[in-house]
């Protein structure tokens, strides 16, 4: 996993997917700064490694004051988004603990609402029934669906990431 911090916003973020960074409000990561290109940069894991790469962006990316296309995140590190001197911060932390020494989860629960008649959808999109803002989850992640018997099965709408009950991962769709 890796933890990006910028402008007073922190996102941890799961190897997988990549994750685009820029003015766009649709990327997944946002910086209100005018020297952020509307897509500056993409976040993504290659052969295991974390990769920053530049986007063709209008002002750059700078790694110590040093204009960079793509940069291998090996350590914590701070890049500047459109200028090496003053261009906004994003700072990176890799996590690297093993799964079962992940920090532990709040799980009770944070709402009760009734079940719909066939199915209550998931994912990180507000056209969903329950909306998840975890990067970690796909726009459309999974569904909760009534099988008619009194019964709830979960089921995964292809997401990137997977769904995991009680921690393993849900193999039906």
């Amino acid at each position: 996993m890796l933890v990006v911090e910028i402008q007073g916003t922190e996102k941890t973020l799961r190897s997988g997917p990549s994750y685009r960074v820029g003015r766009d409000p649709q990327s997944d990561i946002v910086i209100d700064d005018l020297r952020a290109s509307w897509e500056h940069l993409v976040l993504r894991t290659d052969g295991g490694a974390w990769f920053a790469e530049d986007c063709g962006s209008t002002n750059g990316t700078f790694a110590a004051s040093r204009k960079i296309d793509r940069f291998e995140i090996t350590d914590d590190c701070v890049l500047h988004i459109g200028s090496g001197d003053d261009g906004p911060a994003m700072s990176f932390s890799l996590y690297r603990l093993g799964r079962s020494e992940w920090p532990s989860v709040d799980r009770r629960p944070s709402a009760v609402m009734p079940m719909p008649a066939r199915a209550l959808r998931i994912g990180r999109q507000h056209d969903n029934d329950i909306v998840l803002t975890d990067l970690s989850v796909s726009r459309h992640h999974a569904e909760l669906r009534n099988t008619g018997d009194g019964r709830y099965a979960i089921v995964d709408l292809d997401s990137s990431n997977g769904t995991f009950l009680n921690g393993a991962r849900v193999i039906f769709t």
